[in-house]
């Protein structure tokens, strides 16, 4: 080939290269305007959305119900009770029988412990002693009402009783023969009876007479454990 034709085929090949590189300019101008559109179209969307949502109200949440003024006022706490409820296993005051006079004060003792209805250990100036209650006879452990009557004597006796002393001191067993008084002279021999606990005792003894006349009221009322059944 001449040196001619060298020279044209050099400048074929470098107007080729050269619409090449205009060619792919020209791509590359033509995809940054589409990114620069299409990055315009997703900002112009997010700013619509964002103008949307400021736009609209909250939700609101649900207010929790409340009561009415009065609904209020009539289940809120009633006043506070100006008197103090009596415990509903509360023990029933002695009976006013056969009293003894307060003129008359008996000897105070401490009560130790009670055997059964109509039988305790008292401690009398440091002494304890072993009293049978002298005006009752109260159901032994193996009969009907043995455990009322004891709890009821229990009860009666508290931790001090009064003793009253008769002719005869002492029975068989060498028991101390007393009547039984609370603090306040009320006659524990006379409650038991009068309760239906224990029957009068027959035998002997300055209340006999009265405690009988009890014991009779009693058993024809069909008062308490025994006459009550």
């Amino acid at each position: 080939m001449s040196g001619r034709g060298r020279r044209d085929a050099r400048r074929r090949r470098t107007a080729a290269a050269a619409a090449s590189l205009r060619d792919l300019q020209g791509q590359r101008r033509r995809l940054t305007r589409w990114m620069v559109v299409l990055g315009a179209a997703v900002l112009f969307f997010v700013l619509v959305s964002l103008v949307v949502d400021n736009g609209s109200d909250p939700a609101t949440p649900e207010a929790t119900p409340t009561a009415p003024a009065d609904v209020v006022a009539t289940t809120g706490p009633g006043p506070a009770s100006t008197t103090s409820p009596e415990p509903e296993d509360a023990a029933a005051p002695p009976t006013d029988r056969l009293r003894h006079p307060e003129a008359q004060p008996l000897p105070l003792v401490r009560t130790e412990q009670v055997i059964d209805g109509d039988t305790l250990d008292v401690i009398a100036n440091g002494v304890e002693l072993r009293v049978r209650v002298f005006g009752i006879d109260s159901p032994e452990r193996d009969e009907a009402c043995y455990g009322e009557a004891r709890d009821r004597l229990i009860e009666l006796a508290g931790e001090e009783l009064r003793l009253r002393v008769d002719d005869r001191q002492q029975d068989g067993f060498g028991r101390e023969l007393r009547y039984l008084y609370t603090p306040d002279g009320a006659s524990i021999d006379a409650t038991l009876v009068i309760e239906g606990l224990a029957r009068a005792w027959r035998g002997d003894g300055a209340l006999r007479d009265e405690l009988l006349a009890l014991e009779d009221e009693a058993r024809a009322a069909g008062t308490g454990c025994l006459w009550g059944r």
